[in-house]
């Protein structure tokens, strides 16, 4: 093959090879993902915490939902979809603060079941997020109220990994576990599915967001929510399942407790979630 001949297949072969590149980046951009200089893919177009306020939508109710990591009973008159990122300071002020409550007044009573959807919103999220998915059995959400107690020393780290690394053994996860956690491909992509699917069928571009989704309806609520905005919500929703609420409560009665019946309450708004340092 002549020298001209070597010059032209290198040429196309190059050109190939860009072409390649910048569809691939096209798809990446467009997923909310970049591939950097040395050719990891990261995060882009960051999701941005959602500052407090009461704003609601409606969810078709025919739209398949994640499943999530859950807390509470299966059969819940309530499920609350909370897609959170463990790197979002206002999902740290939910967690520590207003779902203790929503906990002890509902999910342990049987009433809400609260279903946890990964929305990460840059990349030491996302690893973040991946460790969680290997502790074992009954210590997810143990998990995630140390990795949100913890957030701002980890997520300012200069090594996230390796701060992550010493949470994940406090979780019972060892060294090489928690490496093969972070590259577990299946759960990256399911992460990043149930991510893209509430970009594009949501319209959610911040977090925390929650649906709340009963026999009554779903709703959405974007943003923080303090503990009085989050109760008048559930509240209505329980209202709505009287039969559901009645059979719980026939169920605690049989068992020796004795659970509160809500009062009538409508959706109100209330005072602003507590505002924490911006992202």
């Amino acid at each position: 093959m002549s020298f001209e001949g070597i010059i032209k297949k290198i040429s196309n072969l190059i050109a190939a090879v860009a072409v390649f590149l910048l569809a691939g980046g096209w798809y990446l951009s467009m997923k909310g993902f970049v591939m950097d200089g040395n050719y990891n893919i990261t995060l882009v177009k960051p999701a941005m915490a959602s500052e407090g306020g009461y704003m609601s939508t409606d969810v078709p109710a025919d739209l398949v939902l994640p499943k999530g990591q859950s807390m509470g009973k299966e059969d819940a008159p309530v499920t609350i979809y909370e897609y959170s990122s463990l790197g979002c300071a206002h999902c740290a002020d939910f967690h520590l603060s207003t779902l203790s409550k929503i906990k002890s007044e509902y999910i342990d009573q049987g009433k809400v079941r609260l279903v946890f959807i990964d929305f990460p919103i840059d990349k030491k999220s996302m690893q973040a997020a991946m460790m969680a998915r290997c502790v074992p059995d009954g210590k997810y959400f143990d998990m995630l109220e140390l990795l949100f107690k913890k957030q701002r020393e980890w997520w300012l780290a200069s090594n996230t990994e390796k701060a992550l690394k010493q949470y994940a053994a406090l979780g019972g996860i060892g060294a090489e576990n928690f490496a093969a956690c972070l590259k577990n491909n299946d759960v990256a992509q399911e992460i990043l599915n149930n991510r893209q699917q509430a970009v594009n069928d949501l319209k959610i571009q911040g977090t925390p967001a929650f649906i709340v989704d009963s026999k009554n309806g779903r709703e959405m609520l974007s943003g923080a929510q303090s503990w009085s905005v989050m109760q008048d919500i559930i509240n209505s929703h329980l209202d709505e399942n009287a039969d559901e609420i009645e059979n719980n409560v026939e169920e605690k009665a049989e068992e020796g407790e004795k659970p509160e019946v809500p009062a009538e309450a409508g959706v109100v708004a209330s005072e602003n979630a507590d505002e924490p340092a911006a992202e």
